[in-house]
Formats: structure tokens, C-alpha cells, sequence
């Protein structure tokens, strides 16, 4: 699993809708599953494995509560099993200190985590908020990219 650590404080917008500012910044870990393929209905061990493709878990750490209160019921709303992931999610774009322009951009990104929560407290609240993120097609035949725009430095 490859991690990459965008160091806080970032700017977070997911659907066009300011999110808020991560104290501690944003940690990317991405995700490459793999499926047995056995011999027999009955195999005991795989003869094989088949990519299932990847998959990247963005965790927003320390998230402003503030902004993020604006649009909780569209980022955790319920959906039935077998709902396309393009029906439940929203582009996700990270900013990283002072820029004015998104420096990681995921298409496709569904809000996992928190599932429940209860605001109980008056005072400053931040936590952790994690994306599941799914790869997008990018107008080659059979190739998916999980982020459209992302910068490595």
C-alpha cells in the first residue's frame, strides 16, 4: 500500500463545497486488490490471482468541523447496496499552504468515515474525515486514474 503525507494545514472542497482546513494535513494510502481464481468450485488454495483493480483512501486528519457541519447530510447520506459509486460521490479537491489552485483533484470520492457522529461539545471540534476514492476513465481505452490532478513534490 504506497502513502503519501500532504503535511497541513489544507484547504478541502468536496463537490464545490468548502469543506474546511485540516489542521494536520491529509494522508493519501492507495490500494491495489487483488481476487483468487481457484481451480475448482471446491479448490482449497487459488491457482491464481486477477487484479481487481485500485482503490485510495484519502483521511482529511484533524478537519475544521465548522464547514464540514454545512454539508453533512449530502456527504453521509445512506444508499442502498449495489449503488453506483458515480451516484454517491463528489469531486474532492485537497489545497495544499497558499495555493489558490487544487493540487490533488479525485473525481470520484464517497465519504466513508465518520459514519456516526454526535456533536455534543460547544467549543472547537476537529477530527478525522476518510474518502474512499474510485478510479474514473481519463479517455484511454481500459485505463482509470484515481486522481486527475496531483502534485508530488
Amino acid at each position: 500500500m504506497a502513502i503519501f503525507r500532504i503535511p497541513g494545514p489544507c484547504g478541502v472542497e468536496w463537490d464545490g463545497n468548502p469543506l474546511g482546513v485540516t489542521r494536520q494535513g491529509v494522508t493519501i494510502r492507495i490500494r491495489h486488490s487483488l481476487a483468487p481464481i481457484m481451480d475448482d468450485a471446491h479448490g482449497a488454495s487459488p491457482a491464481a490471482f486477477v487484479s481487481t483493480g485500485k482503490s485510495a483512501i484519502v483521511t482529511l486528519e484533524a478537519l475544521d468541523m465548522g464547514l464540514f457541519k454545512t454539508v453533512w447530510d449530502s456527504l453521509l447520506n445512506l444508499y442502498a447496496v449495489g449503488t453506483l459509486a458515480s451516484a454517491v460521490s463528489g469531486q474532492l479537491d485537497i489545497y495544499e499552504r497558499n495555493s489558490d489552485t487544487p493540487d490533488w483533484t479525485a473525481e470520484q470520492a464517497t465519504c466513508i468515515d465518520p459514519s456516526i457522529i454526535e456533536l455534543r461539545s460547544t467549543q472547537e471540534l476537529r477530527l478525522d474525515v476518510s474518502f474512499l476514492i474510485t478510479p474514473t476513465s481519463y479517455g484511454v481505452a481500459g485505463y482509470h486514474r484515481l486522481f486527475s490532478a496531483y502534485r508530488l513534490t
